[in-house]
């Protein structure tokens, strides 16, 4: 059998400016909790210590909306997304104290020694620890394993492919899960989709058929950019593959009764943007300096995407960019 995550609060609170309130958590935690679905995470997209100025207000704290969603859920896990750079072990620590059952641990790419650090210190406390290793698709399958075999080591409870550009396919999927499957069968594998190619439930789907223990859903598919997998659509097609998930299917409702209808319908269809993202492998965190330097240099946004695409796919600075462009695209009037 495999679990729901589901991440509407967290990667859905992009589309409203993470302005989820009170009541809402407590409600969203409570309907989720109806469905059985497992684990909930809330708090803001950047997790734990992220609201602020630099990445926007949060409009409650992240320990009340661990008590909001604790206080609505019956039977299910409530947890949060941290980033080492972003959170500390204090946070951790100040949530846990709410009733927080469970993190996941942003990794990123570049900086596996400081999410190892990190992971080493929350393993000792009274939690889950979950890592999800941010842009897994960056990184060669070998440099992929040997990150998971040094988490195995710390105790970690599941490991999570992140596909944050919603750019993997299926194929992509398959050798990653089986791969990492076969280092231990003592952590759950899970993975994070996004919808920019259309394509996180046929991946979310392909993730379990090769082993994954763990799938993250929002409601209604909300989420970043082209948003994630669907909750009620891939809940549909795991009883069409006979995929058991513990859920009472009964109780899950139309989108439209849970989420205010303008969060929906940001999300109707794939845009222009979101698939060139997604083709290219870049991450839409990305754009706004992107389409800053599109409009300097005279270019359009997609040729800047496309060159990142082939040359940094990581952690494209402006500076790196914008020499990549100077290089490749001058002069711009010619190819505008």
């Amino acid at each position: 059998m495999i679990s729901i995550l589901d991440c509407t609060h967290r990667d859905g609170g992009y589309l409203n400016n993470f302005s989820f309130s009170s009541e809402q958590t407590y409600a969203l935690a409570a309907y989720l909790s109806s469905c059985k679905v497992p684990y909930i995470e809330v708090g803001h997209g950047l997790g734990l210590g992220a609201s602020g100025a630099k990445f926007g207000y949060a409009r409650e704290s992240d320990q009340q909306y661990i008590l909001d969603a604790v206080a609505g859920a019956n039977s299910s896990s409530i947890g949060a997304f941290a980033i080492p750079s972003i959170a500390s072990i204090d946070h951790i620590k100040s949530c846990i104290d709410c009733g927080m059952q469970f993190i996941r641990i942003g990794c990123r790419p570049d900086d596996f020694g400081s999410c190892r650090d990190f992971v080493s210190k929350a393993i000792n406390l009274p939690l889950r620890v979950y890592v999800n290793l941010m842009k897994t698709y960056t990184l060669p399958l070998a440099e992929v394993l040997s990150i998971m075999t040094e988490l195995l080591d710390l105790g970690i409870c599941g490991f999570y492919i992140v596909d944050s550009a919603g750019c993997m396919l299926p194929r992509d999927i398959n050798a990653l899960v089986e791969s990492l499957s076969s280092l231990s069968s003592d952590i759950a594998i899970g993975f994070h989709g996004h919808n920019n190619l259309g394509m996180a439930l046929a991946a979310s789907l392909e993730a379990v058929q090769c082993g994954a223990e763990m799938i993250d859903t929002t409601i209604g598919g909300i989420g970043r950019m082209g948003g994630n997998t669907q909750f009620e659509v891939f809940c549909k097609v795991c009883r069409l593959s006979q995929i058991q998930t513990g859920l009472e299917e009964k109780n899950i409702r139309d989108p439209r009764e849970i989420i205010s209808e303008d969060l929906l319908c940001q999300s109707p269809y794939i845009r222009h943007i979101q698939y060139t993202l997604g083709s290219s492998g870049i991450h839409s965190s990305s754009l706004p300096m992107i389409e800053q330097l599109a409009e300097k240099k005279g270019v359009s946004p997609d040729k800047i995407i496309t060159l990142l695409g082939f040359y940094e796919r990581i952690n494209p600075t402006l500076e790196l960019t914008e020499l990549i462009v100077d290089t490749l695209l001058s002069p711009p009037d010619k190819i505008r």
